[in-house]
């Protein structure tokens, strides 16, 4: 997940991806099993444009160094593949 990789916490990450923070807890633990969110969260791992364009979208919601973090995160995967 890129929150570890970044060291940015895990609300930042359901803040700019619309995750319930919750949610998005209970499946880093392996114990939620919601499809919906599940897929948004394969998305947004499999293809960085579409990372990117949603923190362009959402990304006032968090602190300037955390969109950066993460745009530079998603701009390098891209990269990367």
């Amino acid at each position: 997940m890129p929150s570890q990789l970044v060291q940015i916490t895990q609300q930042d990450i359901a803040l700019v991806f619309d995750i319930n923070q919750r949610t998005l807890q209970r499946i880093e633990k392996g114990t939620s099993q919601d499809p919906n969110t599940l897929k948004h969260l394969q998305i947004i791992l499999t293809f960085p444009d579409v990372a990117i364009w949603q923190l362009k979208q959402t990304g006032s919601r968090v602190h300037k160094d955390v969109l950066t973090k993460l745009i530079k995160y998603f701009e390098l995967f891209k990269l990367n593949n």
